[in-house]
């Protein structure tokens, strides 16, 4: 503590001492006299000391630099600096390694999705280092922090997220942000197929990645399930190209066993032709392929199956006649590749559908089956977008144009957003205004 008080110096014409003006320019006020005391100082005072360089004050002490006040202070302020730049070069050591672990990317990612807390930590410095080291070291550009900041700044009205809509014009607003979970809270299928029905229906317009940035906290009844790619796959150029066969076991409640015939179209996924049968026939497998052959007549396929007993010798010379367009070829064995394909479309059948393991009989079963490939047919399928296997098998695959949908409703977005403005903005109009929902 200084040995002097603040005696009646709030009347007449009374001088401050010069060691309270040093010690509130050196922000050591509170250290060397009371709160009370320095509320009797105006404010407008206070702020000019602290304005204040620091060498206008030392010069008017007793020998300047050399006052023992003087070395007292800045010898612990010189100690406190030292320590705090060595705490900033460890922590600037810390965010390095850790901006290595993650990746560029996902650090930059990780630090814009808490902008308002890293604006917070740069402003808050206090010179102790430059804005520009401390933006250099965190891989954050000086023009990235400056829009942070002055999207903060603005405080936008408009948006629940407080961002300014004129500042970031491309940004999706607050309307398409909560109609987007809207639909996945009311929807009852995967975040991929509720995205597919609100393009097809003009709900709305933006990209997959952008739905799914939206929704990414929600939750649905149906969730997509991530399964490891193939090292081969096989991809047919057209429809009809290549159809894959397999058979698959289903159950009911009481444990009877039935066996589902499918054949599956390579481009399309869609399901070509299927019978349910209790019994497992190389027989049926070629009526199944007979009913396909002639209700689709295609020119020329590849017809792939496993290597099951009922698949062995199916094109056989009995078939030529009618399958002489037909070439066959076994998994894994014609073809160093899988039968996966169709493997999948009976998980989706069982799983995703539900409904096939609550049959009593063949014939309710029969009956799910029914209904529910034809919801898995005029179903959204993640190979096509917004179309469905229906759509692509019969050719109608190209009666929206998703891109321009989203290039029109992105055009839209940035001409309604320039012109908006609210009550935090630079306008000249005192009523807020509103925004487009695109």
């Amino acid at each position: 503590m200084f040995e002097f008080e603040i005696l009646n110096m709030m009347h007449g014409n009374s001088k401050y001492p010069l060691e309270l003006k040093f010690a509130v320019c050196c922000g050591e006020e509170l250290t060397h006299f009371s709160k009370s005391d320095i509320r009797k100082i105006p404010r407008a005072t206070l702020s000019e000391w602290r304005k204040t360089p620091i060498s206008k004050f030392v010069n008017q002490f007793e020998n300047g630099a050399e006052h023992p006040t003087v070395i007292k202070y800045l010898s612990r302020r010189d100690e406190e600096l030292e320590r705090s730049k060595q705490a900033i070069d460890s922590y600037m050591t810390f965010v390095g390694f850790i901006k290595d672990a993650m990746g560029v990317e996902s650090f930059t990612r990780m630090l814009g999705e808490n902008k308002e807390k890293f604006v917070e930590v740069v402003e808050g410095l206090g010179g102790l280092v430059t804005q520009q080291y401390f933006l250099e070291h965190a891989g954050i550009s000086k023009n990235r922090y400056w829009g942070w900041k002055n999207i903060l700044d603005m405080n936008c009205s408009l948006t629940t997220d407080k961002i300014c809509a004129r500042l970031t014009p491309n940004k999706i607003r607050h309307a398409e942000r909560q109609l987007c979970r809207q639909l996945v809270k009311e929807g009852g299928e995967n975040k991929r197929v509720i995205y597919a029905h609100a393009i097809r229906k003009g709900q709305i317009a933006m990209g997959l990645s952008s739905f799914y940035g939206i929704v990414k906290d929600l939750t649905t009844t149906k969730q997509m399930k991530t399964y490891k790619p193939r090292a081969i796959k096989i991809r047919a150029k057209n429809v009809h190209d290549i159809w894959h066969a397999d058979v698959s076991i289903i159950k009911t409640i009481y444990g009877e066993k039935w066996y589902l015939y499918c054949i599956v179209d390579n481009k399309s996924r869609g399901i070509v032709n299927w019978r349910l049968s209790d019994k497992l026939r190389k027989s049926i497998s070629a009526d199944v392929l007979r009913e396909a052959f002639l209700k689709h007549n295609p020119d020329k396929i590849i017809y792939m199956t496993d290597g099951g007993s009922e698949n062995k010798k199916i094109i056989d010379t009995e078939l030529l006649y009618m399958y002489f367009r037909v070439t066959h070829w076994v998994a894994g064995k014609s073809v160093m590749a899988s039968n996966s394909m169709i493997e999948r479309v009976f998980h989706t059948l069982k799983n995703e559908f539900g409904s096939v393991h609550i049959a009593r009989d063949g014939l309710q079963l029969k009956q799910i089956l029914s209904s529910t490939i034809d919801a898995y047919m005029n179903r959204p399928h993640s190979a096509h977008g917004i179309y469905t296997p229906l759509e692509v098998l019969e050719g109608r695959d190209n009666w929206l144009d998703v891109k321009k949908v989203i290039s029109d409703a992105k055009k839209e977005r940035v001409e309604a957003n320039k012109v908006a403005r609210c009550e935090n903005c630079s306008c000249s109009s005192k009523n807020s205004c509103s925004i487009s929902s695109f």
